[in-house]
Protein backbone atom coordinates (compact mmCIF):
# COMPACT_ATOMS: atom_id res chain seq x y z
CA UNK A 1 0.00 0.00 0.00
CA UNK A 2 1.58 3.60 -1.12
CA UNK A 3 1.54 6.61 0.93
CA UNK A 4 -1.42 8.11 0.28
CA UNK A 5 -3.16 5.23 0.51
CA UNK A 6 -1.74 4.78 3.84
CA UNK A 7 -2.48 8.35 4.60
CA UNK A 8 -6.23 7.95 3.49
CA UNK A 9 -6.89 4.87 6.00
CA UNK A 10 -5.44 6.76 9.07
CA UNK A 11 -7.86 9.16 8.01
CA UNK A 12 -10.49 6.80 8.06
CA UNK A 13 -9.67 5.36 11.34
CA UNK A 14 -9.42 8.48 12.76
CA UNK A 15 -12.59 10.26 11.94
CA UNK A 16 -14.03 6.87 12.94
CA UNK A 17 -12.80 7.21 16.54
CA UNK A 18 -13.81 10.21 16.70
CA UNK A 19 -17.44 9.30 15.37
CA UNK A 20 -17.70 6.37 17.48
CA UNK A 21 -17.09 8.59 20.37
CA UNK A 22 -20.48 10.48 19.78
CA UNK A 23 -22.46 6.96 19.06
CA UNK A 24 -21.10 5.98 22.45
CA UNK A 25 -22.77 8.93 24.08
CA UNK A 26 -26.20 8.74 21.97
CA UNK A 27 -26.90 5.08 22.79
CA UNK A 28 -26.14 5.68 26.72
CA UNK A 29 -29.48 4.16 28.38
CA UNK A 30 -30.62 2.90 24.79
CA UNK A 31 -34.23 0.72 25.09
CA UNK A 32 -35.11 0.56 21.52
CA UNK A 33 -33.48 -0.15 18.67
CA UNK A 34 -31.52 2.16 17.36
CA UNK A 35 -30.68 3.19 13.57
CA UNK A 36 -27.02 4.83 12.63
CA UNK A 37 -26.87 7.12 9.75
CA UNK A 38 -23.46 8.68 8.99
CA UNK A 39 -24.88 11.41 7.09
CA UNK A 40 -23.01 14.02 4.69
CA UNK A 41 -24.21 16.39 2.28
CA UNK A 42 -24.33 14.42 -0.69
CA UNK A 43 -22.99 14.83 -3.81
CA UNK A 44 -23.89 14.04 -7.64
CA UNK A 45 -20.01 12.45 -7.89
CA UNK A 46 -20.22 8.57 -7.18
CA UNK A 47 -16.96 8.90 -5.44
CA UNK A 48 -18.38 10.62 -2.92
CA UNK A 49 -21.15 8.20 -2.28
CA UNK A 50 -18.26 5.66 -1.99
CA UNK A 51 -16.41 7.36 -0.11
CA UNK A 52 -18.93 8.27 2.55
CA UNK A 53 -19.62 3.99 2.30
CA UNK A 54 -16.08 3.06 3.32
CA UNK A 55 -16.10 5.95 6.25
CA UNK A 56 -19.19 4.06 7.48
CA UNK A 57 -17.56 0.84 7.19
CA UNK A 58 -14.54 1.68 8.94
CA UNK A 59 -16.73 3.00 11.69
CA UNK A 60 -19.20 0.48 12.36
CA UNK A 61 -15.97 -1.88 12.67
CA UNK A 62 -15.19 -0.15 15.91
CA UNK A 63 -18.86 -0.57 17.66
CA UNK A 64 -21.86 -3.16 18.09
CA UNK A 65 -24.04 -1.00 15.43
CA UNK A 66 -25.14 -1.12 11.54
CA UNK A 67 -23.95 2.09 10.26
CA UNK A 68 -25.81 3.55 7.13
CA UNK A 69 -24.20 5.40 4.72
CA UNK A 70 -27.33 8.34 3.70
CA UNK A 71 -26.95 11.49 1.74
CA UNK A 72 -28.79 14.83 2.88
CA UNK A 73 -29.41 15.21 -1.05
CA UNK A 74 -28.22 14.20 -4.52
CA UNK A 75 -26.99 10.93 -4.11
CA UNK A 76 -30.48 9.03 -5.22
CA UNK A 77 -29.74 10.90 -8.53
CA UNK A 78 -26.49 8.62 -9.27
CA UNK A 79 -26.74 6.09 -11.35
CA UNK A 80 -26.74 2.71 -8.91
CA UNK A 81 -24.91 0.84 -11.64
CA UNK A 82 -21.54 4.01 -10.87
CA UNK A 83 -22.37 2.67 -7.35
CA UNK A 84 -21.53 -1.37 -7.61
CA UNK A 85 -25.22 -2.08 -7.86
CA UNK A 86 -26.57 -0.35 -4.94
CA UNK A 87 -28.60 3.08 -5.10
CA UNK A 88 -27.40 5.79 -3.09
CA UNK A 89 -29.77 6.85 -0.54
CA UNK A 90 -30.99 10.17 0.76
CA UNK A 91 -32.27 11.43 4.12
CA UNK A 92 -36.46 11.53 4.21
CA UNK A 93 -36.46 8.03 1.80
CA UNK A 94 -34.13 6.54 4.44
CA UNK A 95 -36.12 7.17 7.13
CA UNK A 96 -39.32 6.74 5.53
CA UNK A 97 -37.39 2.88 4.94
CA UNK A 98 -36.74 2.79 8.29
CA UNK A 99 -40.56 3.01 9.80
CA UNK A 100 -41.55 0.65 7.25
CA UNK A 101 -38.69 -2.04 8.56
CA UNK A 102 -38.80 -1.55 12.03
CA UNK A 103 -42.09 0.77 12.90
CA UNK A 104 -42.34 4.19 14.62
CA UNK A 105 -41.03 3.31 17.81
CA UNK A 106 -37.61 2.77 16.19
CA UNK A 107 -34.63 5.47 17.61
CA UNK A 108 -32.59 6.99 14.97
CA UNK A 109 -28.84 8.08 15.24
CA UNK A 110 -27.57 10.65 12.86
CA UNK A 111 -23.84 11.18 12.93
CA UNK A 112 -23.33 14.92 10.78
CA UNK A 113 -19.65 14.00 9.00
CA UNK A 114 -19.69 18.09 8.52
CA UNK A 115 -16.93 20.26 9.86
CA UNK A 116 -19.28 22.58 11.19
CA UNK A 117 -23.29 23.67 12.53
CA UNK A 118 -24.40 24.34 8.50
CA UNK A 119 -27.62 24.22 6.83
CA UNK A 120 -27.44 20.79 6.53
CA UNK A 121 -27.51 20.20 10.46
CA UNK A 122 -29.67 23.30 11.33
CA UNK A 123 -32.06 22.72 8.96
CA UNK A 124 -32.06 19.79 6.40
CA UNK A 125 -32.01 17.18 9.29
CA UNK A 126 -33.87 18.89 11.94
CA UNK A 127 -36.93 19.14 8.95
CA UNK A 128 -36.45 15.42 7.60
CA UNK A 129 -36.72 14.15 10.91
CA UNK A 130 -39.62 16.53 12.14
CA UNK A 131 -41.32 15.06 8.99
CA UNK A 132 -41.19 11.65 10.43
CA UNK A 133 -42.95 9.70 13.03
CA UNK A 134 -39.76 8.34 14.73
CA UNK A 135 -37.33 9.48 17.69
CA UNK A 136 -34.18 11.21 15.39
CA UNK A 137 -31.42 12.51 17.80
CA UNK A 138 -28.85 14.15 15.71
CA UNK A 139 -25.41 14.46 16.85
CA UNK A 140 -22.92 17.52 17.15
CA UNK A 141 -20.83 18.29 14.08
CA UNK A 142 -17.18 17.00 13.77
CA UNK A 143 -15.76 20.42 14.91
CA UNK A 144 -18.56 21.35 17.93
CA UNK A 145 -18.05 24.87 19.56
CA UNK A 146 -20.93 25.18 21.76
CA UNK A 147 -19.32 25.02 25.30
CA UNK A 148 -22.78 23.68 26.77
CA UNK A 149 -21.51 20.44 24.58
CA UNK A 150 -18.00 20.35 25.08
CA UNK A 151 -15.20 21.09 26.31
CA UNK A 152 -12.59 23.56 23.99
CA UNK A 153 -10.31 21.18 24.25
CA UNK A 154 -13.09 18.02 23.34
CA UNK A 155 -14.69 20.57 20.46
CA UNK A 156 -12.92 18.07 17.54
CA UNK A 157 -10.74 20.69 16.29
CA UNK A 158 -7.76 18.97 17.34
CA UNK A 159 -9.11 15.40 16.21
CA UNK A 160 -9.68 17.29 12.63
CA UNK A 161 -6.54 19.00 12.54
CA UNK A 162 -4.67 15.64 13.39
CA UNK A 163 -6.21 14.13 10.62
CA UNK A 164 -4.77 16.72 7.97
CA UNK A 165 -1.85 17.05 9.30
CA UNK A 166 -1.10 13.19 8.34
CA UNK A 167 -2.48 14.46 4.79
CA UNK A 168 0.38 16.60 4.37
CA UNK A 169 2.66 13.91 4.66
CA UNK A 170 6.36 14.98 5.01
CA UNK A 171 5.67 18.61 5.10
CA UNK A 172 7.61 20.74 7.49
CA UNK A 173 8.58 23.97 8.07
CA UNK A 174 12.10 23.31 6.52
CA UNK A 175 10.26 22.22 3.57
CA UNK A 176 10.44 25.73 1.50
CA UNK A 177 7.09 26.03 1.87
CA UNK A 178 5.67 28.43 4.02
CA UNK A 179 2.16 28.55 3.75
CA UNK A 180 -0.44 25.94 3.23
CA UNK A 181 -4.35 26.65 2.20
CA UNK A 182 -7.13 25.42 4.41
CA UNK A 183 -10.43 25.30 2.70
CA UNK A 184 -13.34 24.08 3.42
CA UNK A 185 -16.45 23.41 1.22
CA UNK A 186 -17.89 27.63 1.53
CA UNK A 187 -21.02 28.03 3.58
CA UNK A 188 -22.76 31.63 4.51
CA UNK A 189 -23.08 30.96 8.48
CA UNK A 190 -20.41 32.29 10.79
CA UNK A 191 -20.15 29.10 13.01
CA UNK A 192 -19.51 26.95 9.69
CA UNK A 193 -16.21 29.72 9.92
CA UNK A 194 -15.56 29.71 13.29
CA UNK A 195 -15.13 25.68 13.42
CA UNK A 196 -12.90 25.94 10.20
CA UNK A 197 -10.97 28.61 12.22
CA UNK A 198 -10.67 26.46 15.29
CA UNK A 199 -9.02 23.53 12.87
CA UNK A 200 -6.90 26.02 11.55
CA UNK A 201 -5.39 27.47 14.93
CA UNK A 202 -4.76 23.87 15.84
CA UNK A 203 -3.18 23.21 12.48
CA UNK A 204 -0.72 25.87 12.65
CA UNK A 205 -0.03 25.61 16.74
CA UNK A 206 1.31 21.96 14.88
CA UNK A 207 4.56 20.94 13.50
CA UNK A 208 3.03 22.39 10.12
CA UNK A 209 3.96 25.91 8.14
CA UNK A 210 1.58 28.97 8.96
CA UNK A 211 -1.78 29.06 7.21
CA UNK A 212 -3.88 31.21 5.90
CA UNK A 213 -7.54 30.70 4.98
CA UNK A 214 -8.58 32.41 1.75
CA UNK A 215 -11.73 31.93 -0.27
CA UNK A 216 -13.38 28.58 -0.54
CA UNK A 217 -12.00 28.48 -4.44
CA UNK A 218 -8.16 28.85 -3.94
CA UNK A 219 -8.82 25.06 -2.51
CA UNK A 220 -5.67 23.48 -1.42
CA UNK A 221 -6.96 20.71 1.37
CA UNK A 222 -10.71 20.11 0.93
CA UNK A 223 -12.45 19.28 4.07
Amino acid sequence: MDRSRLAAAALLVAAATALARRVGQGRRGRQRKTRVALVDNGSLKPEATKSLRRLAASLQRRGNWTVEAVSARFADKISKDKLDGKPGEVLAPWLKRVVDEEGNQAKVLLLPLLIGPSDTLTKAMPEAAAASDLEVCIAPSLVCLCPAIYKAEESGASDIAMMLHEKLGDLTPTSGVTHVLLCDHGSPAPRVAAAREAVRSELEGGECPALETPPAVNVLIAL
